[in-house]
């Protein structure tokens, strides 16, 4: 029992000593990488599905966004899959919302906000 034991943990060291390890600016960079991207995803979602009352997409803030969306999303996608071209009708589909809602479907008031708070604000009533 003292020897399997024994085995097991030169077993552990010698993988141990296999493994790579990062270097502490990888870690650092990770990690800035990691925390800027958490914050302007924070951003997007606060913007996009929890205020209602910004952005006012047929304005011309909302408009540079829902278009810049369109650009952009792309551009950064692209650096991580070939498959990269999926994100373009994806990327459509908030601004093909806002016109159809506004020009298809004759909306007397300009949609406001997107996602959680659009449904919010469609389905329950205030005073």
């Amino acid at each position: 029992m003292i020897a399997r034991t024994k085995k097991y943990i030169q077993d552990i060291k010698l993988e141990w000593g296999k493994v790579s390890k990062p270097q502490w600016k990888d870690v650092q960079g990770n990690t800035i990488v990691v925390i800027v991207a958490c914050a302007i995803i924070g951003i997007f979602l606060w913007l996009v599905d929890g205020n209602t009352t910004y952005p006012k997409w047929l304005s011309i803030h909302g408009m540079i966004l829902l278009v810049g969306i369109v650009l952009v999303a792309p551009l950064i996608v692209k650096r991580y899959t070939p498959r990269w071209q999926l994100t373009i009708p994806i990327a459509l589909i908030p601004l093909i919302v806002v016109l159809c809602y506004h020009f298809v479907f004759n909306s007397p008031e300009p949609i406001r906000g997107f996602g959680l708070s659009l449904l919010r604000s469609w389905f329950i009533q205030t005073n």
